[in-house]
């Protein structure tokens, strides 16, 4: 059990840390891959590394722990994957390949909820911080209005003060620069506030801003990794404030 004292806010990663990234980016990713496959004609064979370059391992259906969802910038996976299909003598366009990213995001809205599910104990540590009078947001890498309408549908809206993604504050999580503007907007102290993620990106966010940081081991990094950068816990039954 981790205990902690003197927390009035607390900032939320989402993928991972409140929802299943898995089922969530596993699904986005199988659906980009087969799209690839598609506009470049490529055989069936490329399917499964494809999946592998964007960070999903098919043989166990989960995240490859230290693949690039969670870790690198929309960007930086896009340049992966170009690097990749050059390599294997494929005519790649980064342009094409991020208009492919964006359409097939876009069907995904059409039936998002479907892949859409809370972590174990994340309901009930919401509720319990709730009824302490904890300050609750929410930053993401995910654009602000996916990740609202998702904390809607899953009835958890009512717990977060403001739902931040990378609309809102357009600087990568790992500057900190999210979390910063996030504070002096709602004059927040860094020293009452939390960062509770997955990844390192989450650690980053919260040592640049000047937060405390809790890593939970519910996404793709197992915790004996996690506990390399800051406090870290299995699920979040294990987090206690006081």
């Amino acid at each position: 059990m981790l205990s902690l004292e003197n927390v009035k806010n607390i900032i939320w990663d989402k993928d991972g840390t409140l929802t299943d990234v898995h089922l969530y980016w596993g699904e986005i990713i199988k659906r980009r891959a087969n799209a690839l496959i598609k506009e470049y004609q490529l055989e069936q064979v490329f399917y499964e590394k494809i999946c592998k370059i964007l960070g999903l391992d098919m043989v166990a259906q989960k995240l490859v722990q230290e693949g690039p969802v969670g870790v690198l910038s929309r960007q930086e996976i896009l340049d992966k994957l170009n690097d990749y299909l050059i390599s294997e003598g494929i005519k790649s366009s980064k342009e094409l390949n991020e208009k492919i990213f964006d359409e097939v995001h876009s069907e995904f809205k059409s039936n998002v909820y479907d892949y859409v599910k809370l972590i174990p104990y994340v309901k009930a540590a919401l509720e319990k911080f709730h009824n302490m009078n904890i300050n609750q947001y929410i930053i993401t890498s995910d654009t602000g209005e996916n990740a609202k309408s998702i904390v809607k549908y899953l009835n958890i809206d009512k717990y977060f003060t403001k739902v931040w993604g990378k609309n809102e504050v357009p600087y990568p999580k790992k500057t900190g620069k999210p979390a910063t503007v996030l504070m002096e907007q709602e004059n927040l102290n860094p020293e009452e506030t939390i960062c509770i993620g997955d990844t390192k990106m989450d650690f980053d966010m919260a040592k640049n801003s000047g937060c405390r940081c809790v890593l939970v081991a519910t996404g793709q990094i197992p915790r004996e990794k996690l506990e390399g950068y800051t406090y870290a816990i299995n699920n979040l039954s294990e987090l206690e404030i006081k």
